[in-house]
């Protein structure tokens, strides 16, 4: 099977390089500087032993919370998907270190036991930045995977029954094989993006080296705020916590998506929130769109000016044909070698 990567254009694109984030940048230290300035007056050092003390007692407060938050599984919710699959499962390969530092799982989903080739290619990119990769496939076919020989020969792969969604693949995942906690690093991802449209190690280099215990590629405001949970990155600290682990261990069966997006994408950044650990992305929402909106359905066009390397297909699936044409335009203009992205875009139904 022919290797697709050589389509990828070699032009490492890093989100701080861009004007806005510079902006952003400068208002902080606007910020920091009117700041600087209120620490000077009198009433602020007159203040001081109060706020020291409101200070302690909300640190006090604070602890509290997050020594007393405990996630509970509730049965009455429904069984867990690691109890549906067992017995259910098979491996098809098992090639990657799981005593690697850096791990990813990759849920993905299919009718057909063929690769697109945006996830060969993705898989390529994470394998060249030292991740050790775990596919959890739910695909539909009973056929083995068209993987080439090269790329299957890095990959651990899990076969599943198509239940969970993509919380319930990296469920399985951590069933099947919980070494994988004991990781420096675990990226959780799935297969709903077309690309990369372009080299993904600085992309992948500010994930690891941000302040965040948890960091996804980009966040929203919608309904409250959370992580998008395509591709999220979990430092040791946070793979420590022993509310992750249950949450992301007891998934349950929802046979509606957005019902798994209330009960799990914003569940996982609320459980981290409230077990103290420190959530964001390196892609800002109210860099792209107004509060309320997805940025990375609506503010496709936005997101790619900035740098994103990626488009979402279920942007694609709700864009118009007028729309769709704007993002091969756009796509075609920036990206000139990755005619495998336009294709896809095409095949979209």
């Amino acid at each position: 099977m022919q290797n697709h990567s050589s389509e990828i254009e070699e032009v490492e694109i890093s989100a701080a390089d861009s004007p806005e984030f510079r902006e952003m940048k400068m208002r902080a230290e606007a910020a920091e500087a009117k700041l600087r300035r209120i620490y000077n007056t009198p009433i602020w050092r007159v203040s001081k032993p109060v706020r020291s003390v409101y200070a302690k007692l909300n640190k006090i407060i604070d602890k509290k919370a997050e020594k007393d938050f405990k996630f509970e599984f509730n049965p009455k919710e429904g069984t867990p998907v690691i109890e549906l699959v067992a017995g259910k499962t098979r491996f098809e390969a098992q090639n990657a270190n799981l005593k690697s530092p850096a791990i990813a799982v990759v849920a993905h989903y299919s009718k057909s036991p063929e690769l697109s080739n945006s996830l060969k290619n993705y898989l390529t990119e994470l394998i060249n930045n030292s991740f050790e990769i775990i596919l959890v496939s739910a695909c539909e076919s009973e056929k083995i995977l068209a993987i080439d020989d090269y790329l299957k020969s890095k990959l651990t792969i899990i076969r599943k029954p198509n239940l969970g969604y993509d919380f319930g693949s990296w469920a399985t995942a951590l069933s099947e094989l919980p070494q994988i906690l004991e990781c420096d690093e675990l990226l959780l991802t799935n297969d709903s993006l077309i690309g990369p449209l372009s080299n993904i190690s600085k992309l992948l280099e500010e994930m690891r080296k941000s302040n965040f215990d948890v960091t996804g590629l980009t966040d929203s405001n919608q309904l409250q705020y959370h992580i998008q949970s395509y591709m999220v990155h979990f430092k040791k600290s946070a793979l420590k916590n022993l509310n992750i682990q249950k949450l992301l261990k007891s998934v349950v069966h929802l046979n509606l998506k957005n019902d798994v997006i209330l009960k799990y994408e914003l569940g996982l950044t609320r459980t981290a929130q409230l077990s103290g650990l420190f959530v964001g992305a390196l892609f800002p929402w109210n860099l792209v769109v107004a509060p309320e909106k997805n940025p990375t359905l609506v503010g496709w066009e936005r997101m790619l000016e900035l740098g994103f390397p990626f488009l979402k297909r279920e942007a694609v699936r709700l864009a118009s044909s007028s729309e769709r044409k704007k993002m091969i335009k756009v796509i075609s203009e920036k990206y000139p070698n990755s005619n495998f992205a336009i294709s896809e875009i095409n095949s979209v139904p």
